[in-house]
């Protein structure tokens, strides 16, 4: 079992660096998981930048953990520039 608090702080560092690398071009504004995250850039290297433990069994749960809470995250975020798409029935259009 992870700790909470431990995911959190190691979360919210890789969301900076997310947000970072969104600035920067490199990750797209509106990347929505961890998977589609790793189709932009090596998530390895956010593991290292946040200064996550590697190499026991207990670190495999850690990482599960901290990548289901950027998930988490990500998900929740609105897409930059993201509309939403109204459909009016033409009768009460004005």
């Amino acid at each position: 079992m992870t700790d909470s608090t431990e995911v959190r702080r190691h979360a919210d560092a890789i969301m900076t660096l997310i947000k970072e690398d969104q600035d920067a071009g490199q990750v797209p504004r509106d990347v929505c998981s961890w998977d589609e995250l790793d189709d932009s850039v090596d998530t390895e290297d956010y593991y290292r930048q946040a200064q996550l433990p590697a190499g026991t069994a207990e670190t495999i749960d850690l990482h599960n953990a901290v990548n289901n809470e950027v998930s988490r995250r990500l998900a929740r975020r609105p897409a930059a520039g993201a509309w939403l798409a109204l459909r009016v029935h033409p009768d009460r259009a004005q």
